[in-house]
């Protein structure tokens, strides 16, 4: 197939006969077929049916450079990661930036899709991760073509970004935000506003960048509150959690609930006595499993106290 991807264009076609009986590569009888249809519609042979070949025979090349090993009978199959790899990253560039400027036709022919494809084996956090980067990508892209829009100011808000997403993808996407805002910067300004409930997102700002929103108990209203007393940034995400505009309390509710219970419990022991031995006994199963080595001790004083009064 390479010898006739590359020679197509040079080799002689007559589009007022069909190819039959002719000795050639597949290609060439599709751009042939091709000219002969459009032919018989208008008279022109390089029309809309003669286009859209010329758009598969590009998708051939493209696809021709890759290894076998992403090829089964029906399907290319290539993971995301081997796109990057530097014997194909600008194939894969020119690949979607085709697919991108395709416009559907109404002829019934790709009425969708240049090349149809689809995103496999990616979690929900991992989907989400792509389609935010990648629209934030696209429209810097678009917004930042000509003269003129380079230079217009842009505020690009983003509510929840981080939704769905692993810590750790969570934890990155600040990073790998501002590469993609740096990229199409140029001479104009471009402003970020996230709204989160992510103390990733907090780990990576100045206090001065940071506005709270929270309600006040008393009235059930909400407050703003500019700038943070705390410095967030470059902290570790447990200090952070461990703040009360992220969490009130910083193990689940189920276990605080039921330690505290057991702790009151075990402090009424340790002063009046009449302990429940079965209850001291799964406590004392329990206990060393306590993950929080603080509360762990407490428990720990506090059954040295109950047994000595027992």
């Amino acid at each position: 197939m390479d010898y006739y991807i590359g020679k197509t264009r040079r080799e002689s076609i007559d589009p007022t006969v069909l190819p039959d009986g002719e000795k050639m590569s597949i290609v060439r009888r599709c751009i042939w077929l091709a000219e002969y249809i459009d032919r018989a519609g208008d008279g022109d042979p390089h029309g809309l049916l003669w286009q859209i070949m010329g758009d598969i025979k590009d998708i051939a090349g493209f696809l021709e450079k890759l290894d076998d090993r992403y090829f089964t009978v029906d399907t290319c199959s290539i993971p995301v990661v081997d796109m990057e790899r530097p014997e194909y990253r600008e194939l894969f560039d020119e690949l979607f930036e085709r697919m991108e400027q395709y416009r559907p036709d109404d002829a019934g022919i790709f009425t969708e899709c240049l090349l149809p494809y689809e995103f496999t084996r990616l979690s929900t956090g991992e989907y989400q991760y792509a389609k935010v980067l990648g629209g934030l990508e696209d429209y810097l892209k678009l917004s930042s073509s000509g003269r003129a829009n380079r230079r217009l100011d842009k505020i690009i808000l983003m509510d929840e970004p981080e939704a769905y997403m692993h810590p750790e993808l969570a934890r990155q996407f600040i990073a790998r935000m501002l590469k993609i805002v740096e990229k199409y910067q140029g001479p104009s300004t471009i402003q970020i506003i996230l709204s989160t409930h992510s103390p990733f997102m907090l780990s990576d700002v100045l206090p001065e960048e940071i506005t709270r929103l929270t309600i006040d108990r008393e009235t059930g209203n909400a407050l703003v509150k500019n700038g943070s007393d705390k410095e967030y940034f470059g902290a570790n995400i447990h200090t952070i959690l461990a703040d009360g505009f992220f969490l009130d309390y910083t193990i689940g509710e189920y276990s605080r609930s039921f330690l505290q219970n057991a702790f009151s419990r075990l402090e009424m022991y340790a002063d009046h006595g009449d302990a429940d031995e079965s209850f001291l006994m799964s406590m004392e199963q329990l206990i060393p499993h306590i993950g929080d080595r603080m509360i762990r001790r407490a428990f720990e004083l506090q059954m040295e106290k109950v047994r000595k009064h027992d």
